[in-house]
Formats: C-alpha cells, sequence, structure tokens
C-alpha cells in the first residue's frame, strides 16, 4: 500500500510541475529521506 500511495504522490508532483516521473523522483525519494524523524 505504501508504494502505492509514493508512487500516486510522485506521479502527483510530477504532472502538476510538468514533468516526468522519471525526472522527479529521485528528488521526492531525496526530499522524502531527509524529512523523516530521526531516532530518538
Amino acid at each position: 500500500m505504501a508504494e502505492h500511495n509514493k508512487h500516486a504522490l510522485i506521479s502527483d508532483i510530477a504532472e502538476q510541475a510538468g514533468r516526468t516521473y522519471e525526472d522527479v523522483e529521485p528528488h521526492v525519494i531525496a526530499r522524502l529521506e531527509t524529512s523523516k524523524p530521526k531516532p530518538a
């Protein structure tokens, strides 16, 4: 389920930005990784 949501998010961002999925995917993944909460 999470993979589907991630794909949908990336597709939506790509559409809004007028870019391809492949163009925005690495940037979105990197942003998601850097915004994860750090373990205590």
